[in-house]
Formats: structure tokens, sequence, C-alpha cells
């Protein structure tokens, strides 16, 4: 996973074995997003702990009179920073949207069967 084109995304090892409790348990929260959506959401928990780093760094680096260097940051990204990001992206597919999209699909998809049904019966 990449925040940006140049460098991979590090995702804390809590992460890893607690993502699927974190999905089930916020899943509910991402209805009606869309995948620029969830795209928005990795984007803001990666902006949450880059901006956590950078406020560590600074921190450290007035504490110990040296400056801090940009290139020296290894942000990491926890369950937290994507818990803070579900409250700051919202849904761009409103819940009216969503059943306009259900039924559109039902639709779509009984239609598909009837046709397959009736051609098989034409032959």
């Amino acid at each position: 996973m990449r925040c940006n084109k140049d460098k991979p995304l590090q995702v804390h090892s809590h992460m890893n074995t607690h993502t699927h409790a974190l999905v089930h348990t916020h899943m509910h929260r991402c209805s009606g997003f869309s995948g620029a959506d969830m795209a928005a959401l990795v984007r803001e928990a990666c902006v949450l702990a880059l901006k956590e780093s950078m406020r560590a760094a600074a921190a450290g680096s007035h504490a110990g009179g040296s400056s801090f260097n940009v290139n020296s940051l290894k942000p990491c990204v926890h369950a937290r920073h994507f818990e803070e990001a579900l409250g700051r992206v919202v849904p761009s597919v409103s819940r009216k949207d969503q059943r306009v999209y259900d039924t559109l699909r039902n639709r779509l998809s009984r239609g598909r069967c009837v046709s397959v049904h009736d051609h098989n019966q034409g032959s």
C-alpha cells in the first residue's frame, strides 16, 4: 500500500493482527463510501500519521537542540489514525442514491436471469 507514488506506506504491525476486527467494528461507518472515498480515507489516515510524526520529531529536536530532518521521518499508520480519519471523511453516496443503485442492480440482475432463461428455452 502506498500513500504517495514514491514511498510505501508503513503500517504498524499491530494493524496487521487487528485489521479484521477493525474492519468489522467500523464497517457500518463506511456505508455509502465509494472507491474514491475509501482512497480518501486511507490518504487522511496517512496525513494524520505524518503530522503526528512531524510533531514528535519537532518536539524531539527542540528538546535536544538539533534541527529535525524531514527525510528522516518514518510515519507509521495505526488504527487510531483510521478511526480519526473516519470522523473526517464523509461518504459521497447518499442513502437515497444507494437505494436507487440497489434497485437498479436488482432490476438488471433479474433481467439478465430472464434473458438467459428465455434464450435457453428458445434453442
